[in-house]
C-alpha cells in the first residue's frame, strides 16, 4: 500500500478562511467553476472513453481532450489555487478507471477535496496522490514545500525548498505536493507556511501532525 507521510511547520490560528466568507471560493472543489469544470470534464472523459478503439490508450492522454473541451469552464486568473483546482479534477477523474487503467470507467462521483489532515493552528492539508509515472518508476523522497497565502486565504506564491530527488519522477512528486498545498485550508490572513511529504511506496501509517515553528 502506497503511504505519504507528511508532517509541516505552520503558524498562525484561526478557523478556516473558506468557512469565514459567505462568497464562493475562487479555487478548490467548492467553488462553482470546479464543479462546472468536473461536469464537463466527466463528459469528454467519458465521450473519450466511448470513441475509442483497441489498443487501449493510456487514460493520462484524455486529460488534454478535457482541456481542450472545457478550457470555457477554467477561470481566466492563471493564479496557483486554479490551477491546483483543475489538477485536483484531473487526479479524481483518473481515478475513475479501473484497475489496470482500463478503459471501464467506474461510477461518476462528486468532485471533493481529498481527506483534510489537521496540521495546527486551523490549517488543514489534503493528502497527495502518488503520481503514476513517479510510482511505476519507484520513485520516493521528502518534497518540502513553502507556501504563502494573502488575506483572502488564495495562495499566491510556491516554492520547492527542497527537492524529493533529480529525476523527472522526482519532479511529478514535488509538483504534486505543491498542488496538494495550495488546496490547504488556512486561517484568514496572510499566512506562509512550509510543508513536508515524505513519499514511501510502502506500508499504511497515516501523516504525522505539524509541528509549530
Amino acid at each position: 500500500m502506497i503511504r505519504t507521510m507528511l508532517a509541516g511547520l505552520v503558524a498562525m490560528a484561526a478557523p478556516p478562511a473558506w468557512s469565514q466568507s459567505a462568497t464562493p471560493p475562487a479555487f478548490g472543489p467548492d467553488a462553482p467553476w470546479a464543479q462546472a469544470y468536473a461536469r464537463c470534464a466527466n463528459d469528454a472523459f467519458e465521450r473519450g472513453v466511448d470513441a475509442a478503439r483497441e489498443p487501449t490508450p493510456w487514460p493520462v492522454q484524455m486529460v488534454p481532450l478535457s482541456e481542450r473541451e472545457c478550457a470555457g469552464e477554467v477561470p481566466a486568473a492563471d493564479s496557483l489555487g486554479v490551477r491546483a483546482t483543475v489538477a485536483l479534477v484531473h487526479a479524481q477523474l483518473l481515478h475513475r478507471f479501473g484497475p489496470g487503467r482500463s478503459l471501464a470507467l467506474a461510477p461518476r462521483l462528486p468532485l471533493r477535496l481529498p481527506e483534510l489532515f489537521p496540521m495546527g493552528d486551523g490549517v488543514a492539508c489534503p493528502h497527495p496522490d502518488y503520481p503514476g509515472a513517479a510510482l511505476r518508476a519507484q520513485a520516493e523522497g521528502i518534497s518540502t514545500v513553502e507556501i504563502t497565502f494573502d488575506p483572502q486565504g488564495q495562495p499566491v506564491e510556491s516554492r520547492v525548498v527542497s527537492a524529493s530527488g533529480p529525476t523527472r519522477e522526482h519532479r511529478l512528486l514535488d509538483r504534486a505536493a505543491v498542488e496538494s498545498l495550495a488546496l490547504c485550508q488556512v486561517p484568514a490572513g496572510k499566512l506562509s507556511f512550509v510543508v513536508s511529504y515524505h513519499w514511501r511506496i510502502a506500508g499504511d501509517s497515516k501523516p504525522a501532525s505539524g509541528a509549530q515553528h
